[in-house]
């Protein structure tokens, strides 16, 4: 496992953590903190702090983002095509494409997130797979549609992450 230094004071009234983070040399090691902040009290600091003005650095850090992308298979011929069907999120936070036929599973459709989305612990979101029959009357095909899983699939583009649902 990678393991990263940032090097205190920076250039900078702000510390940029997407930047000023650097991957250390040495591989980290079990039990190791995953970044090693170093402070360095040259004169400038010194002085600073003696004349009761301390010097302030701000390390900001951001979740990583990465687009959802959905294949859904259905269990037996579908009556639905990917026109008539939508992956909605009742609390509005995340927002798809249309679905599409997919090209290398006959029946499936696909669909992906239309931002990058922030990776969270947990997601306020609540995904269903819905589709509108003749009569525009929607119906419900999956009501609890999970977040993908960092990790779950390997062989998805970087700044993927991937989720296969059967209906």
């Amino acid at each position: 496992m990678e393991s990263y230094e940032l090097d205190l004071p920076s250039n900078t009234d702000k510390a940029e953590a997407a930047t000023d983070i650097i991957v250390s040399e040495g591989r980290r090691n079990l039990g190791m903190g995953f970044c090693t902040i170093r402070l360095y009290l040259n004169s400038e600091v010194c002085s600073a702090a003696e004349a009761g003005k301390p010097m302030h650095t701000t390390v900001h850090f951001a979740a990583k983002s990465a687009t959802w992308t959905y294949l859904f298979i259905p269990r037996r011929e579908s009556r639905f095509e990917s026109d008539q069907m939508e992956l909605i999120d009742a609390n509005d936070t995340v927002h798809f494409v249309a679905l599409t036929q997919d090209t290398e599973y006959e029946g499936a459709c696909r669909t992906s997130s239309k931002m990058p989305i922030p990776m969270r612990n947990s997601y306020k979101c609540k995904l269903r797979l819905v589709s509108y029959d003749k009569n525009k009357r929607k119906v419900t095909l999956l009501s609890n549609v999970q977040p993908p899983i960092l990790g779950e699939y390997m062989d998805v583009p970087k700044g993927t992450i991937h989720k296969i649902y059967y209906y």
